[in-house]
Formats: structure tokens, C-alpha cells, sequence
């Protein structure tokens, strides 16, 4: 699973994959905290390889719709989608979702990501690798997770506590399915049509979800 954020690192753009155990696998922080995700992918050491064939042929990173276009780079269906797009796209953005809440479970074990880092901008990689190395270990040994930052925040002196959507994940975390530049090549959209056929196969459905109001 790929995606990027910011997170508390002013001007850097953090790019990460993660495993369905939410272990952080590559790390990227060499591009400016504005950069587009795909721009800013194609700078990096994964997508060299992933240029170079180096990646075995039928495995693929998970990512959003920002990196259409790249090679081994499954992205969901996007627009108006039909009833098999809409299952693919649901059961992707599900898979997908590992990334996000390794990111918000990275934030929320090292209180020293819950604030701007106090330290040299050109040391704040060297200090985010090192969490998230550290974080690898925790899951590892079963180290538990279940820790939360304080209500407000000594820094700044305000009520300062991380957002949880409904994906589960850090809202300021999750980049826009929507920002798009690339297009997908017709293998790519063969593949998708192909696994949607599958699933339907397999009777595959979104799952319903009853909503209850509040009295």
C-alpha cells in the first residue's frame, strides 16, 4: 500500500509503503511538502525500480488515484462507476487503508510527531526514520498501540488532538483520490476490468451498512 503526507514535518513531503501488518517497508523524504504525490514519486528510489523491472511481473503497490499512470501501481476506478467498479474500488480502498492507520498509529506512539519537529530541517528524516523503524519493532514483538496523545498541546497551548475519519486514519494524512495528472495505461485498465470480473464472479458485494441516527 502507497501514500504520502506531511505530517508535522514542515516542507517535507513524506512518501511511505507499508505491509498488511502496517510496517513501514520504504520511505521516501526528499521532495518539498507542496509537491504532487505522483511528481514527487517519480524522484524517488521505488519508482526507479519499479522502472527498471526490477519488481516482479504480476505484483503491485496499492495506490490512490494521484498515481495512475505508473507502472505496478494498481489505483482504483474513478468518475461515474458501474456496479463491478464500484465493488473493486470499495475492496482497494480497504486494502488501501493499512497505510493510512500505520500512519496514524506512527503519530500517535512517538509524541515527538504530534507537534512541528524542534530540530534542523535537514535532520527531521533521519528523526522520522528512526520512529518508524522503532514502530516496525513494536509490531514485531506486539507492542501495544493503544496510546493517545494529551488533550492539549504544551506547545502551542491549544486543544490539539489528531482527527480520526471514518477510514480510520489521520484526516490531514490522507491524500486526494481526486488529485490526478496521470493516465492509466491500457494494461492497467485491463487489469482492474479483469479483477473486477473476479470478484463478481466470486459474488463479491459491497457490503450494506445501516446508518443510525440519533433520536
Amino acid at each position: 500500500m502507497l501514500t504520502s503526507c506531511t505530517m508535522c514535518v514542515e516542507y517535507w513531503f513524506v512518501q511511505a509503503v507499508c505491509d498488511a501488518r502496517k510496517r513501514f517497508i520504504f520511505v521516501a523524504m526528499d521532495m518539498p511538502g507542496s509537491t504532487h504525490d505522483s511528481r514527487a514519486f517519480g524522484f524517488s528510489a521505488l519508482w526507479a525500480a519499479l522502472d527498471a523491472g526490477l519488481v516482479a511481473e504480476g505484483f503491485y503497490l496499492l495506490g490512490d488515484a494521484a498515481y495512475r499512470g505508473i507502472r505496478q501501481i494498481l489505483t482504483p476506478f474513478i468518475g461515474n462507476l458501474t456496479a463491478l467498479q464500484s465493488v473493486f474500488s470499495f475492496y482497494h480502498s480497504s486494502l488501501r487503508m493499512a497505510v493510512e492507520c500505520s500512519f496514524g498509529i506512527l503519530i500517535c506512539r512517538f509524541g515527538i510527531l504530534w507537534s512541528p519537529l524542534r530540530c534542523p530541517l535537514h535532520r527531521a528524516p533521519v528523526v522520522i526514520e528512526a520512529c518508524m523503524c522503532i514502530h516496525n519493532v513494536c509490531i514485531d514483538r506486539n507492542v501495544d498501540q493503544e496510546i493517545r496523545p494529551p488533550l492539549r498541546s504544551r506547545s502551542r497551548g491549544v486543544q490539539h488532538r489528531p482527527h480520526i475519519n471514518n477510514n480510520g486514519g489521520p484526516a490531514m494524512l490522507l491524500s486526494d483520490d481526486g488529485a490526478c495528472t496521470g493516465k492509466d495505461s491500457n494494461d492497467m485498465t485491463c487489469l482492474r476490468q479483469h479483477i473486477s470480473q473476479q470478484m463478481h464472479d466470486l459474488e463479491m458485494r459491497r457490503p450494506s451498512v445501516a446508518i443510525e441516527r440519533a433520536a
